[in-house]
């Protein structure tokens, strides 16, 4: 089996994986409509303009270690105290993503790509988990690099 067919098997639910459909916000440099060029702050938006994603990720814990159970004798990965809300996003090797991008969780499942609710008016999936990207590591496999994957690690952030 190839590399793409097990990395496609760990996120596509219809192939046994564990995917869930999440939201890349990808900002590019040129300054939004929110931008005050005077007070060189954003005021009522991103200071960016920005492109949203909806892909398909597996997510895990960034940062866990494994520790001996008691009970089992068996290593049980446990988060690490000071990044418990970190995560990796295993994405597509092609997904456009760089830090302070941002990801979205969804509330969405199936195999079809959802339509996002943005306005909190029910019609479509919402979000429900916001995360700060910090690293972006692209891992490439295959003797001219062929099949790629992507992981991001983010922070949960809440609303203030």
């Amino acid at each position: 089996m190839s590399f793409a067919d097990n990395f496609k098997r760990m996120i596509e639910n219809s192939r046994g994986g564990t995917g869930q459909w999440i939201v890349v916000r990808h900002f590019s440099n040129t300054r939004s409509e929110f931008w005050n060029e005077k007070s060189q702050e954003a005021i009522g938006g991103p200071p960016n303009t920005y492109t949203d994603t909806i892909v398909l990720s597996a997510k895990r814990l960034a940062f866990e270690i494994g520790r001996p159970s008691s009970k089992t004798g068996l290593d049980v990965l446990q988060a690490v105290n000071s990044e418990i809300d970190s995560y990796k996003f295993f994405l597509d090797g092609n997904t456009e993503i760089k830090a302070d991008d941002e990801i979205f969780d969804l509330d969405a499942s199936g195999q079809s790509t959802p339509i996002v609710d943005y306005t909190g008016s029910g019609n479509g999936a919402t979000i429900i988990g916001r995360y700060k990207v910090s690293l972006v590591n692209v891992y490439r496999v295959g003797n001219r690099g062929e099949n790629t994957y992507t992981i991001a690690i983010a922070k949960r952030y809440y609303a203030e």
